[in-house]
């Protein structure tokens, strides 16, 4: 009896089993279908962010970072989270600049099941990653910034153990990759997959963003900062003062400084942006500690470039001391040198405050400021001062002592001192020139102890004396006044007076040219020395031709003036002799004595030593620097005493000496100080 087939149905053949395969199929080809590109269910129609994320080409499985070499073999590669924290960020940046690592390979290796991957799959899912170690997929984005594991099944497939289960790829809505991307935006991949792309995007990070904004607040500092500088040394260029009485936010005036950026701003939409009320509280470079500092700063400049023009010259240092405003003792100091151009320079390099002018306190105040400009002692070649006696003196003055340090260092007199000493003891040894600059000195303090008649005089100067006239008149002045003027009026109109007046004049016309001379910055110790000798030479020309001019002159203006002129010919001929020999020709003669006395051998010696040595030294050049570089007068010194008065006066006496000091370098030093960029 045969037995039916119960529950089964029609036994299949065993060709139903396989699938026929195309005659133009690849055999290297997956056996199962491959994800339909039209389908609905389609990965790559359901991915957003995950298509920016690109691939790397490379396949070398490790690189070096600094000092940290990084695996990029998913399956060997360290996790994230075991890193050290500030290996963290570097690891992530690195990952993500190298991209997904998918290697291509013509055969990828089966799994148990006979199923292996495909590289289309990491053309549909551009986070995939492949192990070349354990043949596993892996997920980029959710390996860098997934925490620790919590535990729960497949949470670490991605990450930590990798997926092979290739069977479920092409499981249409349940494809393995589909469900690991989940459908949520928040899911756990999506969320890896944004901060991918933000920490990608450089220019939306948080530390680009605050670099981005840091280089802005870099460039309002740098500007706000320029606004301060520009105007601080426009200031100090003007010899003005910065602060004010009263700087607060609601007063009418806060000081040049202040003011000063307010025009500015006025004026320059990019300053007004940056400044004042702008600008942050701790960095709007306006306190008075920023204003010090900065002009330290400039003298500082001034200084090295002061030091640079000096180069490997020889120089010469020229000192005088004042007092300022607060009665301080100050010691400028200035430097003459010869450039590498060849041209005499000197140069006011600082100004010193000593608690006393004895020599040894200058002498150890101008080592000092030697040595901090990297200024070497033995390199000075000469030294001028003044004719006191702390600075001239032979065993302990100033210039023995510079001697002891450097015996190269030749001592000279100022020249321009040396010629007002001369005119005073002349006019001194002539009593009727000593009364003339007496009764003149009477005469000014007449006519300047009134504002008003001080205008006058300044507005008719034509007619001086017929203004003494009608101010000995006028009753609104004092009679102790008008006694005053009319003394001054009785000087005034006697011919003695009008006498010495034009023979001054003309002395002085003579003497003046060669006071401008001695002045002069570029004037080198040759050519003063044969300055003086012109002008000696000229005194003596007024003193043989000039007698009969002068009379002439001298009549001429008594008798416009309506001024009595004495009997010159009378027949004792006294009145002719007082004039011309007690009085031209004495005065006369008394410069001419006085002029070789100051400038009398210890100078011919060195003009007679450098004309005979330029005849036979080889070294012409050095020779000529070395004469030229010889001071000739300490002008240089006066007028940077004359710059301290403009800077600290009596509204201003309460300057600290550093302020000051700085202050001088840079308002002297201006030429320089205009050089140095902001």
């Amino acid at each position: 009896m045969k037995r039916k087939n119960q529950g089964f149905g029609k036994t299949p053949s065993i060709s139903c089993w396989y699938k026929p395969v195309p005659e133009n199929a690849n055999p290297s080809e997956e056996e199962h279908p491959s994800v339909d590109d039209n389908s609905t269910d389609n990965p790559i129609d359901m991915q957003t962010d995950d298509q920016n994320i690109v691939a790397s080409v490379e396949v070398s499985e490790q690189a070096r970072v600094g000092s940290t070499t990084y695996e990029r073999d998913p399956g060997k590669r360290q996790q994230i989270w075991e890193l050290p924290l500030d290996k963290q960020e570097e690891a992530r940046r690195f990952y993500i600049s190298e991209g997904p690592f998918q290697p291509y390979m013509a055969n990828y290796p089966h799994n148990e099941h006979r199923r292996r991957v495909q590289y289309s799959y990491f053309t549909n899912f551009s986070w995939l990653e492949y192990s070349l170690v354990k043949h596993h997929a892996y997920c980029l984005p959710c390996f860098l910034f997934t925490r620790k594991p919590n535990g729960r099944c497949g949470s670490d497939t991605f990450t930590i153990d990798g997926f092979l289960n290739w069977k479920k790829v092409n499981a249409g809505k349940n494809c393995a990759f589909l469900t690991h991307m989940g459908k949520d935006s928040n899911s756990a991949h999506n969320f890896s997959v944004r901060s991918f792309h933000s920490l990608k995007n450089s220019m939306t990070h948080i530390d680009k963003a605050i670099v981005q904004a840091s280089a802005k607040m870099i460039g309002n500092a740098r500007q706000r900062l320029k606004v301060t500088i520009d105007s601080i040394r426009w200031l100090t260029f003007q010899a003005c003062a910065f602060r004010g009485h009263d700087e607060s936010p609601g007063s009418i005036n806060q000081g040049n400084f202040l003011e000063l950026i307010k025009l500015l701003a006025l004026y320059n939409k990019e300053v007004n942006e940056v400044v004042l009320q702008n600008a942050p509280r701790n960095a709007k470079y306006t306190s008075g500690e920023v204003q010090q500092e900065i002009l330290q700063l400039l003298s500082r400049r001034v200084q090295k470039n002061i030091i640079e023009e000096i180069g490997t010259s020889k120089f010469c240092i020229m000192v005088d001391e004042a007092r300022n405003e607060s009665k301080k003792e100050q010691m400028a100091l200035v430097i003459r040198f010869v450039n590498k151009e060849g041209f005499i320079k000197e140069r006011f390099l600082d100004v010193i405050h000593v608690k006393d002018i004895v020599a040894s306190t200058l002498k150890d105040a101008i080592c000092a400021v030697l040595v901090d400009n990297n200024l070497n002692v033995q390199d000075i070649r000469g030294q001028g001062y003044d004719g006191a006696s702390n600075m001239r003196g032979e065993w302990n003055g100033l210039k023995a002592l510079i001697l002891n340090e450097c015996p190269y260092a030749y001592y000279v007199h100022c020249m321009a001192h040396q010629l007002q000493l001369a005119l005073v003891a002349a006019s001194r040894e002539v009593p009727d020139v000593h009364n003339f600059f007496q009764h003149a000195n009477f005469i000014i303090n007449v006519v300047s102890a009134s504002s008003k008649h001080n205008d006058e005089l300044l507005a008719k100067q034509a007619i001086e004396i017929a203004l003494l006239r009608s101010i000995a008149t006028d009753r609104s002045v004092s009679q102790y006044s008008r006694g005053d003027v009319a003394g001054a009026l009785k000087i005034v109109i006697s011919f003695d007076f009008v006498f010495i007046l034009h023979l001054m004049e003309k002395i002085m016309k003579i003497t003046d040219v060669l006071c401008q001379i001695l002045q002069k910055k570029s004037v080198d110790i040759l050519n003063a020395l044969n300055s003086v000798s012109n002008t000696k030479a000229l005194i003596g020309k007024l003193r043989e031709d000039g007698w009969e001019p002068l009379m002439e002159e001298v009549k001429s203006f008594s008798l416009k003036h309506e001024i009595d002129i004495p009997d010159l010919n009378n027949n004792l001929g006294t009145t002719l002799h007082h004039y011309k020999v007690d009085v031209f020709n004495v005065a006369i003669d008394q410069q001419v004595v006085e002029l070789n006395n100051r400038f009398g051998v210890q100078s011919t010696e060195l003009l007679t030593l450098c004309a005979y040595i330029s005849n036979i030294c080889s070294l012409v050049e050095k020779l000529l620097r070395l004469v030229i570089t010889l001071p000739v007068s300490t002008a240089t010194t006066e007028r940077a005493f004359s710059a301290m008065k403009l800077i600290k006066t009596r509204l201003r006496n309460k300057m600290g000496d550093d302020f000051l000091r700085h202050y001088m370098i840079v308002y002297i030093g201006k030429e320089l100080a205009r050089k140095v960029t902001s």
